[in-house]
């Protein structure tokens, strides 16, 4: 006859419900003596034979009794600690080695595994795990759990427990590998624990209570597609668009498809958040910036269960990037005053300007910027300007050079307006020993800004 069995909240009493309910035997058993502690949910039948298909009972006093099915107890030892979690493990010593033929228990205040054999010999083992459940994972069974926290009940389908399949999972009430979920096996010498992590778009644990493994199937994940390579690159002022998707295996349920990190200047075809099953919305975006884009897509059903896919833009404008000298300069006291770069003027990063200083004192320098070249000589001054000092669009920088030299660090902004740019550069140095006039004159510098 199948029936219910559990704990009815009074000390040492068990319950047990037949006939579909019709029938509740309240109590059914109540174990001898007084102070034995309350029976919550730390009941097991024996599928071993080792201990007769009984059913395996500990308290929260830390008895463990087995009863047969007529309701008779035999004590089997006292622990006298609170257990949760019960297990009886297979005789088979090359599987399991020590825990062959026990009854496992959990210790979780203390983080200890409590085993118990058929003369009520106790052992225990400390394995970094604070134990609220075990159970035994089996072949194509699904895993279960109650997740307290959240009030939801939690699936895993079994082909993630297909390397484990035989040995003991053990459940921890928070945390613990990430999902609180560890595998104990033995390696023929040790006991193994090797924590799980939690899968990519999982539901959220909250706090683990009971969980078991059936064959009752599990509701489907939702599904999230992107429809296109997982990194797009483009050049600035090209449009991007692709499609994103949704959808979910059951027809009755619906999914919401959501987004994060989206640029405001894109568009989707259909606003989103997207409700439906399947749902399906046109991205749209032409990018203004050089740089890197993370888009992340989630899709969620009713049961909170999620999927996420995402895609990656880079944005560049190109490979115009470079600098070179052109023109030749003037030498001062100790030679032609340098101008250079310490890099290729790449939008969106960081360059140095290094002007040295030509005269080996303190002194005067002016530092031309233009978008046009030239080729200017100045009565008196030896040396020939080499950016155009009558375009409109010319700036001068002056500044007292200290005797190294002056460096200029300065940013490139990611703009589509300076993709491509071109300028040019001059620096000129107030120097009372060159030849022809106090001034020293550097070469020309060429810059194209690009990436």
């Amino acid at each position: 006859m199948t029936s219910i069995v559990t704990g009815n909240g009074n000390d040492g009493e068990i319950v047990r419900v037949t006939d579909s309910g019709a029938t509740v035997m309240n109590p059914w058993v109540s174990l001898p003596g007084s102070g034995n502690g309350l029976i919550r949910g730390s009941l097991h039948i024996d599928r071993t034979g080792v201990y007769g298909g009984d059913l395996i009972v500990c308290t929260t006093g830390g008895e463990v009794w087995r009863i047969d099915s007529l309701g008779n107890s035999v004590f089997i030892a006292d622990a006298n600690t609170h257990l949760e979690g019960l297990f009886t493990v297979p005789d088979d010593a090359a599987q399991y080695g020590p825990l062959a033929g026990c009854i496992l228990a959990g210790a979780e205040t203390q983080g200890l595994l409590y085993t118990f054999d058929l003369a009520g010999t106790v052992t225990t083992y400390s394995l970094g795990v604070n134990i609220e459940d075990i159970d035994l994972i089996r072949s194509g069974e699904n895993f279960y759990g109650i997740n307290f926290g959240t009030g939801d009940l939690l699936g895993i389908q079994s082909a993630a427990f297909d390397p484990f399949t035989g040995d003991i999972l053990l459940t921890q009430e928070f945390g613990g590998g990430s999902s609180g979920l560890t595998v104990l096996s033995w390696d023929g010498t040790n006991l193994v624990t090797t924590p799980l992590l939690i899968g990519a778009g999982s539901a959220p644990i909250g706090q683990w209570e009971h969980v078991t493994f059936a064959p009752a199937p599990i509701a489907p994940f939702p599904q999230c597609f992107v429809a296109a390579d997982a990194t797009i690159e483009v050049t600035l002022g090209d449009a991007v668009t692709f499609t994103v998707m949704g959808a979910d295996a059951d027809p009755l349920d619906q999914v919401t498809l959501t987004s994060n990190g989206v640029p405001i200047a894109a568009t989707f075809s259909s606003p989103l958040p997207l409700v439906g099953n399947p749902v399906s919305t046109v991205f749209s975006w032409t990018p203004t910036e050089v740089g890197t884009t993370a888009l992340d897509f989630t899709v969620t059903d009713q049961s909170g269960l999620v999927d996420s896919c995402g895609v990656v833009i880079n944005v560049s404008c190109g490979d115009e990037a470079s600098f070179a000298s052109y023109g030749a300069g003037h030498p001062g006291t100790l030679g032609v005053p340098t101008l250079s770069l310490d890099a290729d003027l790449v939008l969106g990063t960081t360059v140095t300007l290094d002007v040295s200083n030509s005269f080996g004192q303190p002194t005067f320098t002016c530092l031309l910027l233009g978008p046009a070249q030239s080729s200017l000589s100045i009565l008196g001054a030896g040396g020939l300007i080499l950016v155009d000092p009558m375009h409109p669009d010319l700036m001068t920088f002056e500044y007292n050079a200290p005797t190294s030299g002056q460096q200029f660090v300065f940013f490139i902004p990611p703009v589509l307006a300076s993709c491509g740019a071109v300028a040019y550069l001059q620096a000129i140095v107030h120097d009372p020993g060159a030849a022809g006039g106090p001034w020293a004159f550097s070469a020309g510098l060429q810059v194209i800004f690009g990436f």
